[in-house]
């Protein structure tokens, strides 16, 4: 209190720490973006550094193409999933590759976003994890909603990518939220390229994890 007359009478003001802690909170908020499906069916933030990714739609049976390159690797990220072919991915976003990771050792990083039309249950929304690079890891709740999560992999061509899938019957729609991470094998170039860090690692997972526990639905 005697601190904060002297300031006083001498003509400052003690709101200055609260003024910059406003300050702080409102640049922390402007650090993150909202997406809000186009019917208001759910919603996720995720870090500005993310890139919103374009689909373009190619012939009956192909998957789509994902725009910038950032979205893209020679396993479909965007598209990764338990049935790949069966689902549509409604939304994706992409981690910067020069963000951390200025080595082509590290493709493509992305959250998305999808719905499996054909699954309308809970056992075709929630089956086994395929037997070959599959894995059923258990229940995982995300804001009050209860997913099943799964680990998938896929693996070619000195490339490779891990995923982290969830699944959620809600409202009688299979959802599925999708973390997929591409690499390819920096031992292939001439000369070799440099390996990814840990801290290029812990920044991609920390981002689109962050990605994923933000996501709700909003009926």
């Amino acid at each position: 209190m005697r601190i904060c007359l002297v300031i006083l009478l001498l003509g400052g003001s003690c709101l200055a720490p609260a003024q910059s802690s406003d300050r702080s909170a409102a640049a922390s908020k402007s650090a993150h973006k909202t997406y809000t499906s186009p019917n208001r069916s759910f919603q996720f933030t995720y870090p500005a550094l993310l890139i919103r990714c374009e689909k373009h739609l190619q012939q009956p049976g192909y998957l789509a193409n994902w725009t910038p390159e950032e979205c893209a690797a020679y396993s479909p990220t965007c598209d990764m999933s338990l049935d790949v072919g069966k689902k549509d991915t409604l939304v994706c976003v992409a981690y910067p590759r020069n963000e951390h990771t200025d080595t082509p050792a590290f493709e493509a990083g992305t959250f998305s976003v999808a719905v499996v039309d054909a699954a309308t249950t809970a056992s075709a929304c929630l089956p086994p994890a395929p037997e070959q690079n599959g894995k059923t890891m258990g229940p995982r709740t995300i804001h009050g909603i209860q997913f099943t999560e799964y680990e998938a992999s896929d693996a070619g061509m000195s490339h490779g990518v891990d995923a982290r899938i969830y699944r959620a019957l809600h409202g009688g729609t299979c959802y599925e939220l999708a973390i997929a991470v591409a690499s390819q094998n920096p031992k292939v170039f001439d000369p070799p390229e440099r390996e990814q860090s840990s801290k290029d690692i812990v920044a991609v997972n920390a981002a689109l994890e962050q990605t994923r526990d933000s996501f709700r639905f909003l009926k």
